[in-house]
């Protein structure tokens, strides 16, 4: 179970590591590209339209792909149409006999009626929940102080990194991501468990912040020299693994529940 719940995000790992290097190495294309775009005055007033396309154009070519292949495992209980509008659902009428069976063999019993929101809060429910946006807090505000503090001067607490090193950098975070979730979660997860586990990773955040200034400072004191560059390595690769407190809360909750 641990090496599935590994495995689950790994869509989202791919996207952290192409995401970056088509916002880093496409943005100002009249300037790296100048025999294709160097003539466009579009691309040099608006230098960052090539990489958002190409995102957009993705996101678009998935949303079609979901609409003419996913197949819908329920009967909708009313339109979109009528959803958006407010009307009141369609009456359920009893159903006898077995539970359908969808295609993907799984049982869907359209007689049982949705489960109150208050059932579902009880104690484990709560606290799982609760460490899961402690962390989640944790982990966005990182995520959105990263790519501002490469791209800050280094006189005002940054690094002074352009944008293709940025989208390298983050790119690489991604591609770690994926390698170490694929490879290391399930190992440690059967030595030291789903609690500690998350606590070790929930702790990573700790030295993940720390390094922030303590960069910034090597940076203005020594420039961006090698030391500079383990200290970043350092910082991305315990952001990394702290990381793998996300898929202990998940696995936590299926083995409670189990």
């Amino acid at each position: 179970m641990a090496q599935a719940c590994s495995l689950m995000p790994l869509t989202w790992f791919v996207g952290n590591t192409i995401g970056p290097l088509i916002g880093g190495l496409l943005e100002h294309p009249a300037e790296k590209f100048p025999a294709v775009f160097g003539d466009s005055v579009f691309f040099k007033t608006y230098p960052y339209f090539l990489p958002c396309s190409v995102s957009a154009t993705f996101a678009v070519i998935c949303w079609f792909i979901a609409y003419f292949s996913l197949k819908e495992t329920i009967t909708a209980q009313m339109s979109p149409k009528d959803y958006f509008l407010g009307r009141k659902r369609k009456p359920q009428e009893p159903h006898a006999g077995p539970p359908a069976m969808a295609d993907n063999g799984v049982q869907c019993d359209a007689s049982e009626g949705q489960l109150p929101l208050r059932k579902l809060l009880v104690r484990p429910v709560l606290i799982a929940a609760g460490c899961y946006a402690f962390f989640l807090l944790i982990d966005m505000a990182i995520r959105t102080v990263l790519p501002v503090y490469f791209a800050m001067p280094i006189e005002m607490g940054g690094l002074g990194l352009g944008p293709s090193a940025i989208g390298t950098i983050l790119a690489l975070s991604g591609f770690a991501n994926g390698v170490f979730r694929c490879l290391l979660f399930a190992p440690l997860h059967d030595r030291f468990g789903p609690k500690i586990l998350y606590l070790i990773g929930t702790f990573l955040c700790i030295p993940v912040i720390a390094l922030f200034p303590m960069t910034s400072w090597v940076a203005r004191e020594r420039g961006l020299d090698s030391l500079v560059w383990t200290l970043v390595g350092s910082q991305m690769i315990l952001f990394v693994l702290a990381t793998f407190s996300f898929s202990e809360i998940q696995l936590f909750l299926l083995l409670h529940f189990e």
